[in-house]
């Protein structure tokens, strides 16, 4: 059984979205490695990575004569880290460049038209009417929400009344009842003067302007009886663009993600056939070919019936990455700070889809970029020889938890995935214009075995361990022209 402190994730998702509602290592030997003597972190925003991309331009007549790319199909390695209670076990797949010119280009934000949000929302939902939303309820809304609190109150199963049995205190029992309680005396208030109808407006499928952002916010009623809810936001800034379509059919959005593909709870649907759904919907909204799958994996859906994460239905994630030329933008699963830290910075751009038996009932696409002007026709790359002693130098001192210092007694990295591709770095002076730079991503899996369950948030098993799985997640990110470290969350 997993355990977690304080009050569980799913009990607290629970009652937000109620809320919400009402007012809507290792096997192999290891060896230590020595700290490097060079720098491991170049700072782009110098110019020197500008200078060396404009140094090294390949004119195009010399483009004939071409050395292909060494790499091995698979690499293998154990170490442990500066500390000793951090160890890294490489049993990766190796997915090298193609044997073509590798060129590096400018990336700008790309900016939705209208006409691209209408595509994505149709092909997901079809041309159904959008309806603004609003917060005002009516007499058989507000009686839903109050049989929800009754059942929260009185059924032994429900999310506040097990919260004992997956690590909750008692005083914590008691502040979510009394939450409860006063949510219910509310809502029954709330019953006494609400209209039997409630109306709403149409939401036009084109932008409108909201002081320093232009959107496209709306529900819609499916034919099955679904409810679906579209938000599509174009900041000032256009770096800053997030559409999400979400179909419930009585489930929340996605949340704790996994690789897991296979014996999901809630899906008898194979994952081929749920990847050709969304492969379709891809088709649908005109970018197919653009984009490619880059991972798979699954997420857990809340339910009004479900006791516990491990209780909760699932559903397969499919994510993909923009590609130019063959060659991918690698896919990272995005780091909570690059949208609260840095809220000015440029997000990098995501694209996933959430599949169960009733179709897609999530979509998600995050800051989309576009190539521009070519600055290099084709660069010259290190040796892999070279980025994987890059890679054992900087992953230590790379690698930082965030709030699990002193309550950890081993960090376990295994890298099954090591791939080429693009990655965005800033450019000197420039705010919403980038590079696209050749690179390698390091992609696996983190274990981290916990002193004290209490003290963390983090869904810990028997062992005390919480495991980091999530589809896409990326170690490291290592710049196959000059082997720096680029840092995903500020984007050099």
């Amino acid at each position: 059984m997993k355990r977690m402190g304080h009050i569980t994730r799913h009990f607290a998702r629970h009652m937000a979205l109620l809320l919400a509602a009402l007012l809507v290592l290792s096997a192999l030997p290891l060896a230590c490695q020595p700290t490097p003597e060079e720098d491991i972190v170049v700072n782009k925003g110098d110019g020197a990575l500008m200078e060396l991309v404009l140094a090294t331009a390949a004119p195009e007549q010399e483009q004939t004569a071409r050395v292909p790319y060494s790499a091995p199909a698979r690499y293998e390695e154990a170490f442990v880290g500066y500390s000793d209670n951090l160890s890294v076990e490489i049993d990766a797949e190796v997915i090298a460049p193609p044997e073509a010119p590798i060129p590096v280009y400018e990336a700008q934000p790309l900016e939705w038209t209208d006409a691209q949000a209408d595509a994505c929302i149709c092909a997901l939902i079809g041309d159904v009417t959008l309806y603004e939303q609003t917060s005002a309820l009516s007499k058989a809304e507000v009686e839903a929400l109050i049989v929800e609190c009754q059942r929260e109150l009185s059924d032994p199963n429900s999310d506040l009344n097990t919260i004992l049995q997956f690590g909750g205190t008692q005083a914590e029992y008691e502040a979510g009842k009394a939450n409860v309680e006063a949510t219910l005396a509310a809502l029954e208030q709330q019953w006494q003067h609400a209209p039997e109808t409630v109306e709403r407006k149409v939401v036009e499928r084109r932008f409108l302007e909201d002081g320093t952002r232009a959107s496209i916010v709306g529900g819609a009623k499916l034919a099955d009886g679904a409810t679906a809810e579209v938000a599509v936001h174009k900041m000032q800034d256009p770096g800053r663009q997030k559409m999400t379509i979400h179909v419930s059919r009585g489930l929340g959005v996605p949340f704790l993600f996994s690789r897991e593909l296979t014996d999901l709870k809630g899906l008898t649907c194979s994952a081929a056939a749920a990847e050709a759904q969304a492969q379709a919907a891809l088709e649908a909204m005109g970018l197919a070919g653009q984009y490619r799958l880059a991972f798979a994996g699954s997420a857990t859906t809340h339910s009004s019936t479900s006791t516990s994460p491990d209780d909760a239905p699932k559903c397969y994630m499919f994510y993909y990455c923009q590609q130019l030329s063959g060659i991918p933008i690698l896919y990272a699963a995005p780091q909570d700070a690059q949208t609260t830290l840095y809220a000015g910075a440029w997000p990098y751009e995501t694209m996933c889809f959430g599949v169960n038996d009733s179709g897609i009932i999530y979509f998600e696409w995050v800051s989309p970029i576009a190539a521009g002007r070519l600055l290099n026709a084709d660069v010259p790359l290190l040796p892999f020889e070279e980025v994987m002693q890059r890679f054992r130098s900087s992953i230590a001192a790379s690698y930082l938890p965030i709030n699990t210092v002193g309550n950890v007694d081993e960090y376990r990295l295994t890298i099954d995935r090591i791939e080429f591709g693009y990655t965005r770095v800033a450019m000197p002076d420039r705010q919403s214009v980038g590079m696209l730079v050749p690179s390698w991503g390091f992609y696996g899996v983190e274990k981290d075995y916990y002193r004290n369950a209490a003290a963390t948030q983090q869904i810990l098993d028997e062992d005390n361990c919480h495991m980091q799985d999530t589809p896409g997640h990326c170690f490291l990110t290592i710049n196959a022209i000059d082997g720096s470290v680029i840092d995903r969350i500020v984007g050099y």
